[in-house]
């Protein structure tokens, strides 16, 4: 399995723990796998962690200490002064499709 990029982002913007815990942070039901619902939440937790005035977006500013630029770059997909939720979502999405190499539905 291959570790997501908003996953990444997600880890860094969630200090502490669950940082340290890496992949198995975000398996909240603790049964030793990320189902979508789990993953999905995880990526809107990380999002809102990053937004930090709460605008709806997150620029590269607040992004800073949570993800590097080419991560940023990724997930803007618009090109615009910012990351928008609709936009963290998608490259999430992407992230799923890549990681669930498998296609089981349920990261390992």
């Amino acid at each position: 399995m291959k570790t997501p990029l908003i996953a990444l982002a997600g880890l860094l913007a969630l200090s502490g723990a669950a940082a340290a815990q890496g992949l198995p942070a975000m398996d909240t039901n603790g049964d030793g796998a990320v189902d979508r619902a789990e993953f999905d939440a995880f990526v809107q937790t990380s999002f809102t962690t990053m937004d930090t005035n709460g605008d709806g977006y997150v620029t590269e500013a607040e992004s800073a200490a949570y993800m590097p630029a080419d991560l940023y770059a990724a997930a803007n997909a618009n090109g615009d002064d910012g990351i928008s939720l609709q936009e963290f979502q998608a490259q999430g999405e992407s992230d799923w499709s890549t990681a669930d190499d498998n296609g089981d539905g349920v990261l390992r």
